[in-house]
């Protein structure tokens, strides 16, 4: 294993490293399991309506049918930035960093916003209370990992995969 990470992050500092490494198996999870990946963020952030005598849920808010199908590509897409490297890891390691921002100062906003986005029947989403802190610190560590990955050089790298030790022609220059 160690021979493997060696070649495919050989480029790349230890911190950087680490970084994409995260990235690349938080992305493979969200790309594995985008129901789940949902499912969760709700569980954490979203009141169901129960019946207050019963304890029956009375209705769940219904994500839209390209919701699911939209965060596997987003978990690809963190996969694939992670292991190449390059402009794609620049742009998306920029914009994690933008929306953490976002994310960080308006999180009331990002709520209306996601809610007439991801759910079908958005009058009927309530936020929960704690959604609120929560959403400012997941936007304060996608603000922590943009600048991390700045500040080791990782969005300046050119890929993670290491080129060929030597190519024919090579000897002759040196």
């Amino acid at each position: 294993m160690s021979g493997t990470r060696g070649a495919l992050f050989s480029r790349v500092d230890e911190p950087s490293r680490m970084v994409r490494q995260i990235l690349a198996v938080l992305g493979g999870l969200v790309a594995l399991a985008p129901r789940r990946t949902l499912a969760a963020f709700e569980t954490v952030a979203v009141d169901v309506d129960t019946d207050a005598e019963s304890d029956e849920v009375m209705s769940v808010p219904t994500i839209r049918p390209w919701v699911p199908s939209l965060v596997r590509a987003e978990g690809v897409l963190l996969v694939l930035a992670a292991l190449v490297g390059g402009r794609l890891y620049r742009l998306v390691i920029g914009a994690v960093g933008v929306g953490g921002s976002i994310v960080v100062t308006f999180p009331r906003r990002y709520q209306r916003l996601a809610t007439r986005l991801i759910f079908e029947d958005p009058d009927r989403v309530r936020w929960h209370d704690r959604s609120t802190p929560l959403l400012r610190a997941i936007g304060a560590l996608y603000v922590a990992i943009a600048l991390a990955a700045r500040r080791s050089g990782a969005s300046s790298a050119d890929a993670v995969v290491a080129p060929t030790e030597a190519v024919a022609g090579d000897d002759a220059e040196r």
